[in-house]
């Protein structure tokens, strides 16, 4: 019996300790309220009930023990400059690491939405540095209070340290993904910006799994200054994807909702935006606006299904490191690289100055990742330099024959180039054999894009097309070689040239 006791009394004390552990200043959730989106419909906008729903939102958050709230009038400089963020104004680096200062590490930030006698409110907790979110929740209802309501029931049920936690474990690789936009082709007056509404609905609903990171909408759009290719009508074309990607967003979703009679049809698609490609095109149709969050519930869970089911998690690195990486001939970046790719078989290449090109293909498996560590091999310079000795003694015959097995063996590589060169330019110059020389010059602008001596191949093509009595093609070659590269030294020597 005491035995029991004993027990129950220690169960008891690890109860009331932890108690104190989850309820301590150092361990409370840091967060804040920003001003919620009322601008998204226009009679949410007439109704101007962002400000009380913020301030409800802050009555919420600041009544439970479990968080540290910060008032938003301790962090308006901060709250100013993240509005210019999100216009566009200002640099989104901008207001990288300011959690720290203001002692807030989450932000709670939304939208309301209202379709009749409806509102839509959608609410996100996001971490301040990355804008990674960290619990969503969205909610319809007839009143703004009690829409609140739902969401305070939420995080107050599932929002704790523990959950907290893992959500952002780090060693679960997830890839990141955001929802970019949603146009409107057409609507009614009554539905008046319903493609904002379900983009935020979107938002909010892929913010809830586990299995992606989403970052937050609002954050993300900024990354983009819009306006601008607005303004120059080429917002189709716009630079999204690499603006997404540099900063750590492998996927974006987007899409257009078209209204007509008894249908509204919502069309979405996802990029991958390392290379621009479409990951999926989808479609749902529903009968009412009143069925969009049930909508944006489906696409949400085909986007995490589809980005986990055909893409894997590659984590790629090389010694010596700074290797740049190319995956099926498209650049991706250097080592060490953390990529996610289509499932399936690809080609890997490495290269880096001085050492042999690494080639192998690759296999991706859905989540799963796939890792893969290469050891370079330093380039042997033996066969060029025995090149080099024999071009200088005079037997370019044997020279050519070693640049030759030079380029075979270290093919793509930044001393091949060189290699190649030095060939055209002992076929052309001593052994008189334009046309060899036509095919050296050619095969080193073609194989080697980013060549450091491309002028000087354009040089050598040139004297070549001069060579063989084609004037008008050596005249081409040499203005190109002067509009592209006229402060190189081969476009000095290429104004020497009398036609």
């Amino acid at each position: 019996m005491k035995k029991i006791i004993l027990i129950f009394i220690m169960l008891c004390m690890s109860m009331v300790s932890y108690a104190k552990e989850e309820k301590s200043p150092e361990n409370k959730i840091r967060l804040a309220v920003i001003p919620f989106d009322d601008s998204i419909t226009l009679a949410g906008e007439n109704e101007k009930a962002a400000k009380n729903i913020a301030a409800s939102m802050e009555g919420l958050l600041g009544n439970n023990e479990r968080f540290y709230l910060r008032p938003a009038n301790a962090i308006g400089n901060y709250i100013e400059t993240l509005t210019k963020v999100q216009l566009g104004l200002a640099n989104p680096d901008s207001i990288k690491d300011e959690g720290k200062k203001l002692l807030v590490n989450y932000l709670t930030v939304g939208s309301i939405s209202k379709f009749g006698e409806r509102y839509e409110v959608d609410a996100r907790i996001v971490n301040i540095n990355d804008w990674r979110i960290v619990h969503s929740y969205g909610a319809t209802g007839s009143t703004t209070s009690g829409t609140i309501k739902s969401v305070g029931n939420s995080i107050e049920e599932k929002f704790t340290l523990n959950y907290l936690n893992k959500r952002l474990d780090d060693k679960i690789d997830r890839p990141t993904v955001s929802v970019y936009k949603f146009k409107e082709f057409n609507t009614r007056p009554e539905l008046d910006g319903i493609s904002g509404a379900f983009a935020e609905m979107l938002n909010s609903q892929m913010g809830e799994f586990m299995e992606v990171n989403t970052i937050e909408l609002k954050f993300a759009k900024a990354l983009v200054d819009e306006k601008q290719y607005e303004m120059a009508g080429v917002i189709e074309n716009d630079n999204s994807n690499a603006s997404y990607n540099n900063k750590g967003i492998q996927y974006k979703v987007s899409g257009d909702i078209r209204v007509f009679p008894d249908v509204i049809c919502i069309n979405y698609t996802i990029h991958n935006t390392s290379d621009s490609k479409v990951i999926s095109i989808s479609s749902i149709e529903v009968t009412s606006s009143a069925a969009l969050r049930t909508a944006a519930w489906s696409a949400a869970t085909e986007v995490e299904q589809e980005i986990n089911s055909r893409v894997g998690a590659f984590k790629l690195s090389s010694k010596p490191a700074g290797a740049k990486v190319f995956i099926d001939e498209e650049p991706f970046g250097s080592t060490p690289a953390t990529l996610y790719l289509d499932k399936g078989v690809h080609n890997l290449r490495l290269t880096l100055q001085d050492y042999e090109t690494h080639e192998e293909k690759i296999e991706i498996l859905p989540r799963k990742v796939n890792q893969v560590n290469v050891n370079l091999k330093t380039i042997s310079l033996q066969l060029l330099e025995k090149a080099f000795s024999l071009e200088s003694e005079g037997n370019c015959e044997s020279a050519v024959k070693c640049y030759n097995d030079f380029i075979a063996k270290y093919d793509k590589t930044t001393m091949a180039n060189q290699a190649l060169y030095r060939k055209g330019h002992l076929e052309l110059l001593k052994l008189k054999r334009p046309k060899d020389a036509m095919a050296t010059f050619n095969t080193l602008l073609k194989s080697y894009p980013e060549t450091m001596i491309r002028a000087e191949g354009y040089y050598g093509l040139a004297l070549t097309y001069f060579a063989i009595g084609e004037i008008e093609k050596a005249k081409e070659t040499v203005k190109f070689l002067l509009e592209k590269y006229r402060e190189t030294s081969a476009a000095e020597e290429a104004r020497k040239i009398k036609f």
